[in-house]
């Protein structure tokens, strides 16, 4: 948490700041997160309130942030969606305003999006080239990217 707190506050000047110090300590917070799953998953609900608490104020600087996180693997996906659907469910104590709580869930959304149709233009021209195990191996990896997308829903 004060690792957390640390890093958010010296990043706060601008996101350039702060995605700069997330690029140099994104593997420090792998070596502090437990490995027992139940305990990783409460320290990611962790770092994510104290993600929406420290932006409370700024909406768009939690989305960037929460973002910034997820792009460089130090959040999963699916700690900062649960932690918006539990936590941020527009109650008295969420810290941040529901439009940044969706702009987050549309910004992963698109980014799975993305991801398929790069994937899918790969399988494409994998099925076109007649390389039957590249396409067999990038429908494999669109089947994982499909079943992870319905899991954040779940």
């Amino acid at each position: 948490e004060m690792f957390t707190y640390a890093v958010l506050e010296n990043g706060s000047r601008t996101p350039t700041h702060c995605t700069r110090l997330l690029d140099w300590y994104k593997d420090v917070f792998p070596a502090i997160i437990p490995k027992d799953p139940a305990e990783a998953a409460a320290c990611y609900a962790l770092i994510m309130k104290c993600i929406t608490a420290f932006w409370r104020l700024s909406g768009l600087r939690m989305q960037i942030t929460t973002q910034a996180m997820i792009v460089r693997e130090i959040l999963p996906v699916q700690a900062a969606i649960d932690h918006l659907f539990l936590a941020c469910s527009m109650d008295e104590d969420s810290h941040t305003d529901s439009l940044s709580c969706w702009q987050l869930v549309e910004n992963v959304l698109e980014q799975g999006m993305r991801e398929a149709r790069l994937l899918r233009e790969e399988l494409a021209g994998a099925t076109k080239m007649g390389n039957a195990e590249r396409a067999a191996a990038l429908q494999q990896q669109l089947a994982e990217l499909d079943g992870k997308t319905k899991q954040l829903f779940v």
